[in-house]
């Protein structure tokens, strides 16, 4: 395994009590028992290539470890050279149905009896409403891999999540930069705040944004309620968190807490905590190795964050009904996402 998934893996170890199992997989069609997120991804040497932030894909392995071999319906848009394809695939297990949607016809090639592939852009209303009358009426998780654009982001949103059933997870990828607070966030947090019954919880990590449907309690990520865990701070007020951040011990959980707030889903509630966390999403500085890779079909390609001062403290931020936990790194994150497969169709 890769250093840096050590340390992504050790990390979420810590967080949650237990370490996931590792795996010696090989080939990137295998489904062992126990295989993670984190473990699939490390083992792809060849084949479709696959490009993902390792700290995406344990938090992946967080939120849809429930659905392991049990009857899903996941959709991602923008599946490029198919290599995710393949681990939602393997990882979830047999019963599995992948959804992809792509702007590239060349994509259509990876249809086949457990994948079913929709050619389209998402920033139309159009088509996601023919995908939702044509194709599938509801899904369980969809994952925006796509044109990560504002407008983009904040179309499949509107459109995706009346279809996302009990308990399921939207989650948009890719979230860089300061920018997206207005071109984002702002917008995510009048759409959310506005449906609070149907939202039980938003998690933030740094650039991605996961909101999970109401209606299936015990789904509920909630870190505060894992074994072991250790809140080392309890406050009520927003100024409180930089103070609290910067002198927070690592490894351990801030939670703000306001009984007379009522709902922490509300408009004004998610506005302030995603301004507030903005910087998860900021980075100092950004990396192509090797330089310009980034926009080229190599198969030999990581990009690397300079960690920004909250990315360097700050694991997630889960925003639930009745508080708000920040998770505090129990080492300095290592965020990067290494190119693995060889296999790659071109980026437009």
């Amino acid at each position: 395994m890769p250093k840096t998934a050590e340390i992504m893996m050790t990390l979420l170890a810590v967080a949650d009590g237990a370490a996931f199992l590792r795996s010696n997989v090989t080939s990137n069609t295998s489904n062992p028992s126990g295989l993670t997120f984190p473990g699939y991804y490390d083992s792809v040497g060849s084949g479709r290539g696959i490009w993902k932030w390792n700290n995406a894909l344990w938090a992946y392995e967080r939120h849809l470890a429930r659905y392991k071999n049990t009857p899903v319906a996941l959709a991602e848009v923008g599946v490029q050279s198919g290599g995710s394809i393949l681990m939602w695939e393997t990882v979830l297990g047999p019963q599995c149905h992948m959804y992809g949607l792509d702007i590239a016809p060349a994509t259509q090639k990876f249809q086949d009896s457990r994948t079913t592939i929709t050619i389209g852009d998402q920033g139309d209303p159009a088509m996601w409403h023919n995908f939702f009358s044509k194709v599938t009426p509801a899904l369980d998780v969809l994952i925006d891999d796509g044109g990560h654009t504002g407008p983009q982001m904040c179309t499949t949103t509107a459109e995706v999540w009346p279809h996302i059933k009990a308990g399921g997870i939207l989650a948009i990828e890719d979230i860089h930069g300061a920018k997206y607070l207005h071109e984002f966030f702002l917008n995510a947090a009048q759409f959310y705040g506005h449906r609070t019954e149907q939202v039980s919880a938003i998690h933030i990590y740094p650039y991605l944004l996961m909101a999970q449907k109401a209606g299936v309690p015990a789904a509920v990520y909630d870190p505060t309620a894992v074994p072991g865990a250790v809140v080392s701070k309890q406050i009520s007020t927003i100024p409180e968190i930089p103070d609290a951040v910067a002198n927070g011990q690592a490894g351990t959980l801030i939670v703000l807490s306001n009984p007379s707030w009522g709902n922490m889903i509300n408009p004004s509630g998610l506005s302030y905590v995603f301004e507030t966390f903005n910087d998860m999403h900021d980075p100092a500085a950004w990396h192509c190795i090797p330089d310009g890779c980034c926009t080229t079909a190599a198969s030999v390609c990581t990009s690397r964050t300079s960690n920004s001062p909250q990315q360097q403290k700050i694991l997630a931020v889960h925003v639930l009904p009745s508080k708000v936990v920040i998770e505090l790194a129990p080492t300095v994150p290592v965020i990067e996402a290494v190119r693995h497969g060889d296999v790659w169709l071109n980026y437009a």
